[in-house]
C-alpha cells in the first residue's frame, strides 16, 4: 500500500520496529498466512482487506487520519489494507449494505443494519464513550444556551441529517425542551464545513463531536468554543464481514488494543484524534453501552 498521508515524526524504520514487536508477541514471529491451520488456507483470499471508513470528514481528511492506521494493520497482518470510504452517508450504509468491505468503521446507529449484512463487532473507541457537542465563535456572547435559543432563531450548521452526532443532539435537545424546529438547520455535509461555517460568520452555532472540533488547524480551534455538551454516547465501533477468518480478525483486534501501549501506536492514533485507543467490543457490550 502506498502511503501518502503519515503523522508527523513516524517513519518507516519506527513502525516496522513496533509491528516487529506485536508479530513476535501476538502472532509468533510468523506471517498469519504461514500459521499452520490457519483458516485463511481454505478460503479464497482476497486482494485486499478493503477498510470502510463511515464519511464523517472530507475524503482527504479522512484518508490523512486512517491511511496510518490502514498501514499499521497491512503490516501486522501481513495482506494489504486498502482504505476506502464513500462520498456521503447514505451511499457508505449501501456499500455496508451489499458488503463491499471486509472491515468497516462505523457509529452504532448503522450497526445493525451492518449485522444484518453479516458484520461483526470486534473492537470499539476505548473510554467513555463519545459526547455531541455545540459550538460557536469565542467572540459570539453566549452565557446560556438555552437561553440564547429562546431569545432568537439561531443558525444551526450540521454535518448532514444521517451524522450521529446530528441525531445525539437531536435527542440531547428533546431532553431541553427544544427541537429543531426552533433553529434555521442548514447542512454542510461534512463536520469540518459544519465547522467553518461557523468559523466563517455562515451560522451562529455547529453540532458536532470533540475528535471533529480537535482535528481543525489552531487558527480555526481557538477561534471557537463548546457552549453545549450531550452526556458520553456510545462510542465508534470496528467490525468485520462473516467471510473474515478468526485468525484475521483476532489478530486485528491485538493490533488495535495495543496502539496506545507504544510510541509509533500512540503517533497513529494521535493522527485519528483518537488518544485513548481502541478496546475489546463484543454484542453483548454494545447492547449494554448504547442503552
Amino acid at each position: 500500500m502506498h502511503v501518502a498521508f503519515r503523522p508527523d515524526g513516524l517513519s518507516d524504520a519506527l513502525v516496522r520496529t513496533w509491528i516487529g514487536f506485536i508479530l513476535f508477541a501476538c502472532l509468533g514471529a510468523a506471517p498469519l498466512g504461514a500459521a499452520a491451520g490457519d483458516p485463511r488456507q481454505a478460503l479464497e483470499v482476497p486482494e485486499h482487506y478493503r477498510l470502510g471508513v463511515i464519511p464523517w470528514q472530507s475524503p482527504s481528511k479522512l484518508a490523512g487520519m486512517f491511511l496510518p492506521l490502514a498501514d499499521v494493520l497491512e503490516r501486522g497482518l501481513a495482506h494489504p489494507v486498502q482504505f476506502v470510504t464513500a462520498p456521503g452517508y447514505r451511499q457508505f450504509v449501501e456499500r455496508v449494505k451489499a458488503r463491499d468491505y471486509h472491515l468497516v468503521y462505523l457509529n452504532p446507529l448503522l450497526y445493525p443494519q451492518a449485522r444484518e449484512a453479516g458484520y461483526r463487532v470486534v473492537a470499539r473507541l476505548a473510554g467513555d464513550g463519545m459526547n455531541g457537542i455545540l459550538v460557536a465563535r469565542q467572540d459570539r456572547a453566549m452565557p446560556s444556551f438555552d437561553q440564547s435559543v429562546r431569545e432568537r432563531r439561531l443558525r444551526l450548521a450540521l454535518p448532514s441529517e444521517e451524522a450521529y452526532s446530528a441525531r445525539v443532539l437531536r435527542e440531547h435537545l428533546g431532553t431541553m425542551g427544544l427541537s429543531l424546529d426552533d433553529f434555521d438547520v442548514e447542512y454542510f455535509g461534512s463536520q469540518d464545513s459544519a465547522l467553518l461555517a461557523v468559523h466563517s460568520g455562515r451560522a451562529d452555532i455547529s453540532g458536532t463531536c470533540l475528535p471533529s472540533l480537535r482535528s481543525m488547524p489552531e487558527a480555526v480551534r481557538s477561534d471557537l468554543q463548546i457552549v453545549e455538551q450531550t452526556p458520553p454516547q456510545a462510542a465508534m465501533l470496528l467490525a468485520v464481514r462473516d467471510d473474515v477468518p478468526e485468525a484475521v480478525s483476532a489478530a486485528l483486534v491485538e493490533i488495535l488494543v495495543e496502539l496506545h501501549n507504544h510510541g509509533a501506536g500512540q503517533q497513529v492514533l494521535n493522527a485519528l484524534g483518537f488518544y485513548e485507543g481502541f478496546a475489546v467490543a463484543s454484542e453483548a457490550d454494545i447492547a449494554q453501552r448504547s442503552r
